[in-house]
């Protein structure tokens, strides 16, 4: 930590009155605080942090008058097994970098405390159980891990053997699926030497060696999987706000609890969410067309990631997955964290793990539909396929929410992802805006007008917080008061079409050959104007660098057409 980072961290305590999710301060004065431990437990299982020894927060974060940070430095040391393992006063203990630093004409200890490996978790206090000893960073609060929390950081590289136990018996399958798993693998070597139908359920892990259903052969090939486990469900929750139980707001638009077999969960719990999405309109190849704001694909797969990696141990048997659909954004998460090698930084490359291998090597055999497509493919391929797909579509990408015991994927709503979006965005504005005052925009672009009222509705955001979105996008010359709070955009600010000091002829000459519906090539706009390809394409170039018309192509892609922007009209042309 340089001097000027030091600086900055006391400052912002001060500005906040207390410590944050990185930063702790302690006292320290005559002895090491004996709670010292706790925040080192919390910040070795959680995300890191920063230890300020020898500041006072009872007296502004000012450096405690009498703090020695030698001898201090020495407690330190030895509680974490430096010393010797007389004083040692964490199991697991993390890295960390001590630093004695000088700091408003007196001296603190610093210590920068690193996130331990997932191996090494969970760091806990000696002599303490693990119950009571061990910690998690939650905003400035040093809390104890839950039962299902140390579960999950203890077992993080063990193999699950929880969805290979017996649950049920064979009454209990379904006979048409059991039949259509059996058609699908008949004449695999997974069945090689297998006669009685009971065999090959053993050894498709359907059944186990006595005979019992396992939880994954449940949850497949079940008649009614929730008559055993209520909550092994997909609950799909749609809100009116962008957080819930908001003050005077219905509940719920809609709610639908999928049940059934995997598949069923699956299919019901997309088509629910398909069933709350907008349309909006992007631009595909030569014109318009619309889309969801979120593909189905991505969706699907989303969910079906949920159900397949989520944690079925006993202890998360009474927990469901849960997609929660708010106006700006979808998040779907599933019980338990993640597993094996997995991390927020890996996600996206591929890693093929899964601690449910038995019901991952049933739902390979499974269909999401009538169009008979493997529901999953079990070769780590989920997440990339998400992010590809969200790019594929113009859509930034998804963000994660990863805690010891839940796993949480969230997808951006209401078109501000989208890149054509995001370009009209920014040919009206240099400046930063929210992403709901993106949306604002949008909307009020698509409906001319827009009312606080509309904001509040379409957006999910409190109605005084929308009518400030709107009075400061009001102060950007972006939108005008109309009255009744109503507002409506202000058109383009750039000179006009007629001005011949903002366009060539040429230029305006393909302004009046281009609409908004029908793309028309570089090659098709020469012809008609009698001049070379290369003329057109650079007074094209210009035009869209004014924003006044769009490409539906990368320059490299031999389609590239264009199209004349939505704010200028070929009627502006003179």
């Amino acid at each position: 930590m340089t001097a000027d980072e030091l600086s900055a961290a006391i400052l912002e305590m001060r500005r906040l009155g207390s410590e944050t999710d990185r930063f702790e301060a302690k006292k320290c004065e005559s002895n090491l605080s004996k709670d010292v431990w706790e925040s080192v437990s919390a910040f070795a299982n959680t995300a890191g942090g920063v230890l300020f020894l020898g500041l006072d927060e009872n007296k502004g974060f000012t450096v405690a008058p009498k703090f020695n940070p030698n001898s201090t430095l020495d407690q330190f040391v030895s509680g974490m097994g430096d010393g010797g393992k007389d004083g040692i006063r964490v199991e697991n203990p993390p890295q960390y970098k001590p630093f004695i630093m000088e700091y408003e004409n007196a001296q603190l200890l610093v210590i920068e405390i690193e996130e331990s490996l997932p191996a090494q978790k969970p760091c806990h206090i000696a002599g303490r159980s693990l119950n009571t000893g061990s910690f998690k960073r939650v905003w400035n609060k040093d809390v104890p891990l839950s039962t299902t929390e140390l579960f999950e950081l203890q077992n993080i590289a063990v193999r699950s053997n929880a969805d290979r136990m017996p649950v049920a018996k064979i009454n209990d399958l379904d006979n048409d699926l059991v039949a259509h798993l059996l058609e699908r693998k008949e004449g695999s070597r997974a069945l090689r030497g297998t006669k009685t139908i009971e065999e090959k359920l053993k050894r498709l892990a359907v059944v186990d060696g006595n005979g019992d259903v396992t939880l994954a052969g449940l949850i497949a090939l079940g008649s009614y999987p929730q008559e055993f486990f209520s909550k092994l469900v997909v609950d799909v929750a749609v809100f009116p706000d962008n957080e819930k139980s908001v003050p005077g707001a219905p509940r719920f638009i809609d709610r639908v609890v999928a049940d059934g077999t995997f598949v069923e969960m699956a299919n019901e719990a997309v088509e629910a969410i398909m069933r709350n999405l907008r349309r909006i309109a992007v631009i595909r190849g030569t014109g318009r067309a619309e889309e969801p704001e979120i593909p189905r694909e991505v969706l699907r797969e989303a969910v079906v990631n949920a159900l397949v990696h989520r944690e079925y141990d006993s202890k998360f048997l009474g927990r469901s997955v849960d997609v929660n659909v708010y106006p700006n954004r979808v998040e779907i998460t599933s019980p338990g964290g993640l597993w094996g090698t997995r991390t927020k930084h890996n996600l996206a490359e591929g890693v093929s793990e899964c601690r449910n291998d038995a019901l991952m090597s049933l739902i390979k055999d499974l269909v999401s539909s009538s169009a008979n497509a493997p529901l999953a493919e079990g070769n780590g391929s989920g997440i990339p396929y998400i992010y590809n797909e969200m790019k594929r579509h113009t859509l930034r990408p998804p963000t994660f929410a990863i805690g010891f015991d839940s796993f949480s994927i969230i997808l951006g709503r209401f078109g501000t992802e989208i890149a054509e979006n995001q370009r009209w965005i920014s040919e009206r504005t240099s400046q930063h805006l929210s992403r709901d005052e993106e949306a604002i925009l949008l909307l009020a672009r698509d409906h001319e007008e827009i009312t606080v009222q509309d904001a509040h509705m379409n957006l999910g955001v409190d109605s005084d917080e929308a009518r400030a979105m709107l009075v400061n996008l009001c102060s950007l010359g972006l939108l005008k008061p109309q009255g009744d709070d109503a507002y409506r955009l202000i058109k383009a600010t750039r000179q006009t079409l007629s001005d011949s000091r903002v366009l060539t002829d040429t230029q305006t000459a393909l302004c009046k050959l281009l609409d908004e519906t029908e793309a028309k090539s570089s090659q098709e706009l020469a012809a008609s104007l009698g001049k070379t390809p290369r003329t057109v394409q650079r007074a094209l170039q210009g035009l869209l660098d004014k924003g006044i018309v769009i490409a539906t192509a990368p320059r490299t892609n031999k389609e590239r057409k264009y199209l004349l922007s939505r704010d200028l009209k070929p009627i502006d042309v003179m």
